[in-house]
């Protein structure tokens, strides 16, 4: 949806969209546990095993704020059809958000 005061350069803009998928999170059951390498938002990362948590620059363990597994999402063009993408932030550095 384009909002009403970019309608003169709608026909623009429509030229770069792009398909999407729409993530909607769920509550999952009190005595429900997601394996590893579920999506999900929060909680513990699929991460091998020699493989160091992420931290930040002053070494404070970085918070996993969610987790894609591609296996689960729908199938499009545009994106890969396995692997996970990981999304980590500082627990308190939000301003200063760089490449580590």
């Amino acid at each position: 949806m384009i909002p009403i005061f970019l309608d003169e350069f709608k026909s623009e803009i429509e030229k770069y969209k792009l398909e999407t998928v729409r993530i909607s999170a769920m509550k999952i059951a009190g005595d429900e546990i997601l394996s590893l390498e579920q999506s999900k938002f929060l909680g513990k990362p699929f991460l091998p095993l020699d493989y160091k948590y992420p931290r930040t620059k002053d070494g404070t363990p970085m918070i996993m704020l969610a987790q894609i597994n591609f296996g689960e999402v729908p199938s499009l063009d545009i994106y890969p059809t396995e692997g996970i993408l990981q999304l980590f932030v500082s627990p308190t550095e939000w301003y200063d958000i760089e490449r580590l």
